[in-house]
């Protein structure tokens, strides 16, 4: 039986498929709809990376950073870093993320922060860590996202993504 091209791609999609679904990331097997969550977030992570001026972002946020006070550091970090203890400890080791991380450090942090190093950064986040995220925004939220298709309900949560960024560390206004 000759193999065309489109029963090649339909082949090589069912294949690619199949083998994500078995793929394990820090022990957890990964469905296949978490992967599908995943993958929408971390595409559109991406494309606000690839729009986004990085000496700029990087510059305005060591500026916030050096001029904020020692306690509204601790404080918003400490926020942040309960919703980001459970990437992985190769991402916390290489940026030294703690719960003692200190205020030099993130600017050390963000000066070598580049376009290649987001990316890397938003790759290696678990397709489980990021559907976990969702589906406890979610559940924060059923009453509201109920009448909403599940399309309407990823635009919300990135909405409320950028929204949290922008009020903590990663994203600052143009000045």
């Amino acid at each position: 039986m000759k193999i065309t091209r489109a029963w090649g791609i339909v082949l090589w999609v069912v294949v690619g498929v199949a083998a994500r679904i078995g793929i394990v990331f820090a022990q957890e097997k990964v469905e296949f709809q978490d992967w599908v969550i995943s993958s929408a977030f971390k595409t559109l992570a991406k494309g606000y990376v690839a729009i986004m001026d990085i000496e700029n972002f990087k510059k305005n946020n060591i500026v916030r950073l050096s001029t904020m006070p020692e306690e509204k550091f601790s404080r918003q970090y400490g926020k942040l870093y309960k919703e980001i203890k459970g990437v992985p400890s190769s991402l916390k080791r290489e940026y030294r993320i703690s719960a003692g991380t200190t205020k030099e450090q993130m600017i050390v942090n963000l000066r070598r922060l580049d376009k290649g190093k987001l990316y890397a950064i938003i790759d290696a986040v678990p397709d489980a860590f990021i559907a976990r995220q969702f589906h406890a925004y979610l559940a924060k939220r059923n009453q509201e996202v109920q009448k909403e298709s599940f399309t309407q309900q990823v635009e919300r949560f990135w909405r409320r993504v950028v929204q949290r960024l922008s009020a903590d560390f990663v994203v600052t206004k143009a000045s």
